[in-house]
């Protein structure tokens, strides 16, 4: 999907109800992927897939956004600003199995933690 299309993708997969999709191209371990550039070591993003060339690389870094508004929830309520009045509505995504994480906004920190209990149902704290 290449720099441009890599975003496009994830972000559409996400607004039309394929939120398993999206996760499992952003977490696939096997061949070109984010998760395999993880895998090898890489604690920042390549410029190129196979690692060569430069490692500190953000041109694929647009879908991080994804991790924390869509995996995570954690949105800012339209016409607010500065995350004043946030929601909280991640995707339900039990072959995740439990995800957390957090952002630092200027009115301070929002946590996330979401898991999935025996019969399925999203535990969401914040």
């Amino acid at each position: 999907t290449g720099i441009f299309g890599t975003d496009i993708l994830i972000r559409v997969l996400f607004e039309r109800g394929y939120p398993a999709l999206a996760a499992a191209i952003l977490t696939n371990t096997q061949g070109t992927s984010f998760a395999n550039m993880m895998r090898h070591g890489a604690g920042t993003l390549w410029e190129n897939w196979d690692g060569c060339d430069s490692r500190n690389h953000p041109m694929f870094g647009a879908v991080c956004e994804y991790l924390f508004t869509e995996i995570l929830g954690i949105r800012q309520k339209p016409g607010t600003a500065g995350f004043s009045d946030v929601e909280i509505k991640p995707a339900y995504l039990p072959e995740l199995g439990a995800v957390s994480g957090s952002i630092e906004t200027v009115n301070g920190r929002i946590s996330v933690s979401v898991s999935y209990n025996q019969d399925g149902g999203m535990v969401i704290r914040t």
